[in-house]
């Protein structure tokens, strides 16, 4: 019988998050600050965020800009 396990995220750093969504590393603070990423706090370790929630997270803020002709 073959157990199927639950895919472990990869959590990123501050700076590795940062560099996937193109902002500095004091403006995601502040967004995970204010609450408008998901990011998860680690004890004596600062803050985390999950490479797919980061993703799903920029994937949601892309807005398509129309064609002005």
């Amino acid at each position: 019988m073959r157990i199927m396990r639950k895919r472990k995220d990869k959590y990123l750093t501050a700076p590795e998050a940062a560099e996937i969504l193109g902002v500095h590393v004091k403006t995601l603070y502040r967004w995970a600050k204010e609450e408008r990423i998901p990011s998860i706090q680690i004890r004596g370790r600062g803050v985390r965020f999950s490479e797919a929630a980061v993703k799903r997270w920029l994937k949601s803020s892309i807005v398509e800009r129309g064609n002005d002709d």
